[in-house]
């Protein structure tokens, strides 16, 4: 049996069967679409790791200002994640999902330190000093300057 996440992911695909054949998909047809998607991601993923091994990107030691931005929005993220981790230990909150918080949480952290790993010292100090003139609204999905006062 398919999971949602799994039907969530082929969700198009699904909808694309449909129109094409003017039917609603049964089980056994979700199963093939499921199975067909499957294959393309797998092939897909080949691909990528193919055309990674085949060209070495030089190693930048400076942030664009987008980067930078995003790592701003990523320290945000990771530090919101921890108020509801903190929350959540306090009122017992299920184990399952203080470990996918935690995870999630691990995960950012390592994407922010893949993306400043050749980055020289000056240039982190600069960031973190830079990042504290900044306001995050993490719904608008924005980086601003704060105000001042």
């Amino acid at each position: 049996m398919a999971t949602i996440a799994e039907l969530m992911r082929a969700r198009n695909h699904i909808a694309v069967w449909e129109q094409e054949n003017g039917r609603e998909a049964t089980p056994d047809d979700i199963m093939v679409i499921l199975y067909n998607q499957k294959v393309e991601e797998e092939r897909a993923k080949r691909e990528a790791r193919k055309r990674r091994k085949q060209k070495q990107p030089k190693k930048k030691e400076y942030l664009t200002k987008r980067d930078r931005e995003y790592i701003i929005v990523m320290a945000a993220c990771s530090q919101g994640l921890q108020n509801i981790i903190d929350e959540w230990q306090e009122h017992d909150q299920h184990p399952f999902l203080l470990r996918c918080l935690r995870t999630a949480n691990t995960w950012i952290y390592k994407a922010m330190d893949w993306m400043c790993k050749d980055m020289p010292e000056r240039e982190l100090i600069g960031l973190l000093r830079d990042s504290a003139y900044y306001e995050v609204g993490i719904i608008e999905y924005s980086v601003r300057r704060r105000k001042a006062g």
